[in-house]
């Protein structure tokens, strides 16, 4: 018997909410966002906390006497994005997904952020490491950001008399910035801490089709990416939208010509260049 796979409604995110809003904080204003699934019968959506409870809700709205569990989720194309696991056999549900929603007049952001679109004025940069007029974040000597309320510290574990060999790490209490493709934060040292040797990235699975991946630089700030449309240009370009905007902090580029199956990115060895701003 064919089976049947259980498509979710595209009006999904238009459907009203009652959301729980914050009063404003002295940087940035944000909201709590949930997560939502698609129900069957004409139900939904059901939107709660976490992922686990859409998709035991999808499961107990949809599923027929050939599903069982147990239910659970599982990462998808993104972190707003996680697919419902149930057992189906012949005649049953296929499972669909949850994805992370935000209030009316926020934007999501990595990882589980909602913040207040009047808040994105302009891409957060990296800490000030030039004189005045380098078009780094304002912040507090603190230091805190002025523009999206990251604590920012930096700590030098070990540094030889000449300063050629140096081990230092940097926090960052909102990792990941603006970009919004990120598939979770970066591995990072204890919370939120990185080492500054350790840039990381993140290639979006399925990169024959999204075409896109995550920078993850060691002072805590993210930057999205997507592969140009001419084959020839190994250069990615940076991801801007309505609410972003384009970033030149730093240039992500494929070592070598683009293999002819796009697909080896995701399941071969490859190389890349980074080319950061100094």
């Amino acid at each position: 018997m064919e089976k049947t796979r259980l498509v979710l409604a595209a009006a999904l995110l238009a459907v009203s909410v009652s959301w729980v809003i914050p009063a404003r904080s002295m940087a940035v204003e944000e909201a709590a966002g949930k997560w939502c699934a698609g129900l069957c019968h004409g139900e939904g959506p059901s939107c709660g906390p976490s992922a686990l409870e859409g998709c035991l809700a999808q499961f107990a709205s949809c599923a027929n006497s050939h599903n069982s569990g147990p239910v659970g989720v599982r990462p998808s194309s993104g972190w707003a994005y996680q697919d419902c696991i149930w057992i189906t056999a012949p005649g049953g549900i296929w499972p669909g997904g949850v994805t992370y929603a935000c209030p009316s007049g926020y934007l999501k952001l990595a990882v589980g952020r909602c913040v207040a679109l009047d808040e994105l004025e302009e891409n957060e940069r990296p800490p000030c490491r030039e004189p005045a007029g380098s078009g780094a974040s304002p912040s507090t000597p603190n230091p805190i950001s002025l523009l999206t309320g990251s604590k920012l510290l930096r700590a030098v574990d070990f540094e030889t008399a000449d300063g050629l060999l140096r081990v230092s790490r940097s926090y960052r209490s909102t990792p990941a910035g603006r970009a919004e493709i990120v598939l979770h934060e970066g591995a990072g040292l204890g919370s939120l801490w990185r080492f500054d040797f350790l840039p990381e990235f993140h290639i979006r699975p399925g990169f024959s089709s999204y075409k896109t991946l995550t920078l993850h630089w060691p002072d805590g700030s993210s930057w999205d990416f997507r592969k140009d449309n001419d084959p020839a240009v190994t250069t990615m370009v940076p991801i801007a939208s309505s609410t972003l905007l384009p970033h030149s902090e730093f240039r992500v580029i494929f070592d070598g010509a683009w293999p002819s199956d796009l697909t080896l990115v995701d399941t071969a060895s490859t190389q890349w260049k980074v080319i950061d701003p100094d």
